[in-house]
């Protein structure tokens, strides 16, 4: 079986819309699921599951909404929860040059 045939992502969906919002803090729930590529009703799921865990503060800003991360949070899993939500978002917005800098080959 061809590996990109598969169903599952190491990323899950939850990190997948932090990491977008950590990059796009004014975007709509709609800009958001359609480049996660989840439904709109998904997204907003998981907005409001990441705002209860106090990893995201949303902000009315006219009619739309503005997000700020906490960034000293820890990841949930108790086998990573001495990673800062900041080192898991960097890690997701390294190119190729930075990933090289960090791997040794």
């Amino acid at each position: 079986m061809n590996p990109n045939e598969t169903n599952w992502h190491f990323i899950t969906n939850h990190g997948l819309v932090l990491s977008y919002i950590a990059n796009n803090p004014s975007h709509t729930a709609r800009e958001i699921s359609n480049e996660v590529n989840i439904t709109e009703r998904t997204t907003h799921k998981i907005i409001k599951d990441l705002e209860i865990a106090g990893y995201i503060k949303k902000e009315k800003q006219g009619r739309n909404n503005s997000y700020t991360i906490e960034t000293d949070l820890r990841l949930r899993h108790p086998s990573k929860d001495h990673v800062s939500i900041s080192k898991f978002l960097d890690a997701l917005s390294l190119d190729e040059t930075d990933y090289k800098k960090h791997i040794n080959y």
